[in-house]
């Protein structure tokens, strides 16, 4: 494994799907699940990323299985429940 959990690393995305986006870093494969964007939720993760964005996460994980890392974007920055969101 080349990066641990905690690590902060760049990412391209390369395929945002309901569940969440496909990144990779070199030719490393990553995943940020949808419920990793926000502590809100969240219906749509082009809310927050595009195919092709550079975007800073940080790794919590890895899916030795699958090769791929788990990634988070709410755990280093704050992310603003938007206005029309009503708190729960």
């Amino acid at each position: 494994m080349k990066y641990k959990v905690g690590d902060i690393i760049e990412v391209r995305v390369t395929k945002c799907y309901k569940t969440g986006a496909f990144c990779e870093i070199g030719r490393e494969k990553c995943f940020i699940h949808i419920s990793q964007f926000a502590d809100y939720q969240v219906s749509n993760v082009n809310d927050f990323v595009q195919i092709g964005d550079i975007v800073t996460t940080e790794v919590v994980g890895y899916q030795p299985h699958r090769h791929c890392y788990l990634l988070s974007y709410k755990s280093i920055r704050n992310v603003p429940r938007p206005e029309s969101e009503p708190a729960s």
